[in-house]
């Protein structure tokens, strides 16, 4: 198999597993302020900087 010009040689495969609850969580780098800003939240995902407040 090959993956974006990677050969894979092994492939992992893992059970499910029953997920109670999910957590985004997220650390940005706020330039301005120069310093790290980290925020965690039960709604987000790939966009979780847009979650309200």
């Amino acid at each position: 198999m090959d993956i974006k010009g990677h050969t894979v040689h092994r492939v992992m495969i893992a059970a499910g597993a029953a997920i109670a609850e999910e957590f985004y969580f997220s650390v940005l780098l706020d330039r301005a302020q120069r310093r790290y800003l980290a925020m965690c939240s039960v709604e987000g995902g790939m966009e979780i900087e847009q979650a309200r407040r």
